[in-house]
């Protein structure tokens, strides 16, 4: 089996009017230089191809300016393609822009014969992304991919009127989709903001607070006025800081901001991601019990992490005890509030995203103390209360994959012939 036929095999049986064609036949690659007028542009998988500003405008994410002057920038004209450095992930862009890109990225141009608006599905649909990177396995994340790698993967021709039919087939379905989906995200972003909003209400006594603070000046505000019985308690009366070494026997245990702290294995085995192992050897870490909680690398962002079980931390962590009785579910919901949080960042706004929180930063953030009593019977009804809204933002998430389960298998049945939106009779296929 040669390459072509192999990479061929995301096609399946295409109609008999179909051809499968070498890439290099329906695209050719533009290295023409960048005119002064051109804007720059960024390609992105989410948003596709974007003037530069607009791009950090929309997403708030700052791009590597090109280092190479803009005489060495590639010009791309409206209906090119660009081959950028996430492409083996999400697929190549379709621009329907005038401007340059960075000299990194492979710019394609249709040749005739090749409809752009139905290759802007093609090229974007997951079974020839997934053909793509077979073809680039061997490049690390953020090569680039060439035009010899993009010709690897052989691409479906059907009759230009065929090809415009799919296209407008596909526009009309998939932004349908995207519709529900859109109101899905909306959906959650509501009930998350609910969810927020209750934590936050009930383990300040249901007073509302002031502003939350924008400086280290009073850090207390976010707690507002606490009803009486209640007390705004300096953390070091409430917790103290664990430095007890690690055990023969202690399991290794990774804090995150989405599911709380596990044990490594089953952390790895969970999110598909790689953990750094501790380097400095196992005598280095640190002791953990249940109910203590860690203060990690990204406390900053998500607060604190209660354990539920005992092992042993990363050294680079901050191990907290209760020192005084209190109620660790409270606690667990005031550690990961929005209000603690926000206050929390405000005293470490000069650190940068992988430095520690140390305790001094944690002491200073008072805390709600209601009567131990009350802890119990906060931390209950925020148990029910938000079990609820995760139910509801579960839901919604579930229908997200179904959607983008459906949207994705729409796209490559329908650019692939599985899907017939034309009337016209099919005959003859060939492999060009």
């Amino acid at each position: 089996m040669t390459d072509v036929q192999m990479f061929a095999q995301w096609l399946g049986v295409l109609p008999d009017n179909w051809a499968v064609m070498r890439p290099k036949v329906l695209f050719s690659e533009r290295r023409s230089p960048n005119n002064d007028s051109d804007i720059h542009l960024t390609p992105s998988q989410t948003h596709g191809v974007l003037p530069q500003t607009e791009y950090i405008r929309k997403t708030g994410n700052r791009v590597v300016l090109n280092l190479e002057g803009s005489d060495s920038m590639k010009h791309v004209e409206p209906d090119d393609f660009i081959i950028h450095l996430r492409s083996f992930q999400g697929g190549i862009e379709h621009s329907a822009l005038r401007g340059k890109v960075s000299a990194a990225y492979t710019v394609l141009t249709p040749r005739s014969g090749a409809d752009p608006r139905f290759f802007r599905w093609t090229l974007k649909s997951h079974g020839y992304i997934q053909s793509l990177q077979a073809t680039v396995n061997q490049l690390r994340d953020g090569q680039s991919i060439k035009f010899g790698d993009f010709d690897k993967v052989p691409l479906p021709l059907p009759p230009l009127d065929e090809q415009r039919a799919i296209a407008d087939f596909l526009d009309a379905q998939i932004s349908r989709i995207d519709v529900l989906i859109d109101k899905q995200i909306k959906l959650i972003a509501v009930l998350r903001e609910r969810r927020a909003s209750v934590v936050t209400h009930a383990v300040t006594g249901g007073r509302s607070p002031s502003d939350m603070p924008t400086s280290g000046a009073d850090l207390g505000q976010w707690l507002g006025l606490l009803p009486e019985g209640w007390h705004a308690a300096r953390p070091r009366h409430l917790f103290t800081e664990r430095r007890e070494r690690s055990r023969s026997n202690d399991i290794h245990l990774t804090p995150s901001q989405t599911h709380g702290v596990l044990p490594q294995a089953e952390y790895m085995k969970m999110t598909g991601n790689r953990v750094v192992l501790n380097l400095t050897g196992s005598d280095s870490m640190k002791h953990i019990e249940a109910d203590d909680f860690i203060i990690h690398l990204r406390s900053f962002q998500g607060g604190l992490e209660r354990s539920h079980t005992a092992g042993k931390v990363s050294s680079a962590y901050t191990v907290l005890t209760p020192s005084s009785p209190v109620d660790a579910d409270f606690f667990g919901w005031v550690l990961k509030s929005h209000g603690y949080i926000q206050s929390l960042r405000a005293t470490v706004n000069q650190l940068r995203d992988g430095q520690s929180i140390r305790f001094t930063d944690f002491d200073k953030v008072p805390l709600p103390l209601p009567p131990l009593s009350e802890q119990g019977r906060i931390a209950m009804q925020l148990a029910y209360e938000i079990a609820e809204i995760d139910v509801l933002v579960a839901k919604a998430e579930a229908h997200i994959v179904v959607a983008r389960e459906r949207r994705a298998a729409l796209i490559t049945a329908a650019v692939t012939g599985q899907v017939n939106v034309h009337p016209s009779g099919r005959e003859g296929q060939g492999v060009v």
